[in-house]
C-alpha cells in the first residue's frame, strides 16, 4: 500500500487538480505504464477507480491531499482539518454507543470519528449517502481494518480490506510538479 500526503502552498482551491497530479504520480510508483492518460472511471455511487488491480481513494481538506493506492485491496481514506465541532449533528452522524462514549468529547475525537466513518462509507462505495449513526466505531472488529494518524492539525485515516503496513510519502507541490517536466 502507498499513500501519499500533499500539502498545498497555493490556494486550496487548486485541491482538485492536485489531486489527479497525486494519484497520477502514486500510480508511476505503483509501475501503471499509462499514468499520464489513464481514465479514470466512475463506479457504484460515483466511487472513482481505475481499470487494471490497482484500488485508490483520495481525500482532501482545506490545502492537504491524502492518496491511498493498493493492489487487490479496496481501500477508502478521509482527512479533515481539526476545527470547531458543528456539535448540532451528533445525533445525526454518531451511533448510540459513541455518544455514550464520547460524552465530553474533544475536536480531536470527533475528527478521529468523523473520518473513520467517512473513510468507511469510502470504502464500502456508499459515501456521504450512508447513516453513519449505523457505523458504531467502539466495536472491535471495525478497528482493526483501520489506521489512522494525526498530521500537523489534520486527522487522517483510512480503512482497508486487509490491515497492512504502510509507507507515507510526503510531497511539496514543486516535487508534484516535477513529474510533469
Amino acid at each position: 500500500m502507498r499513500t501519499g500526503l500533499l500539502k498545498l502552498t497555493s490556494q486550496p482551491y487548486k485541491t482538485s487538480f492536485f489531486s489527479k497530479l497525486l494519484l497520477r504520480v502514486m500510480l508511476k510508483k505503483e509501475g501503471v505504464q499509462n499514468w499520464r492518460t489513464i481514465e479514470i472511471q466512475k463506479g457504484p455511487n460515483s466511487k472513482p477507480y481505475i481499470e487494471g488491480d490497482i484500488n485508490f481513494n483520495i481525500s482532501h481538506s482545506n490545502n492537504m491531499i491524502l492518496c491511498c493506492t493498493d493492489r487487490n485491496n479496496n481501500i477508502g481514506v478521509d482527512i479533515e482539518e481539526i476545527k470547531e465541532v458543528p456539535k448540532d449533528i451528533f445525533d445525526m452522524v454518531f451511533h448510540k454507543n459513541e455518544l455514550e462514549y464520547y460524552k465530553n468529547m474533544t475536536k480531536e475525537q470527533f475528527y478521529r470519528i468523523w473520518t473513520l466513518k467517512e473513510a468507511y462509507s469510502k470504502y464500502t462505495s456508499l459515501g456521504l449517502n450512508y447513516d453513519f449513526t449505523k457505523i458504531d466505531t467502539t466495536s472491535l472488529n471495525f478497528r482493526k481494518n483501520i489506521i489512522q494518524w494525526l498530521e500537523e492539525d489534520y486527522i487522517c485515516s483510512i480503512y482497508l480490506e486487509i490491515k497492512k503496513e504502510m509507507n507515507i510519502t510526503r510531497y511539496t507541490q514543486e516535487e508534484i510538479l516535477k513529474y510533469y517536466d
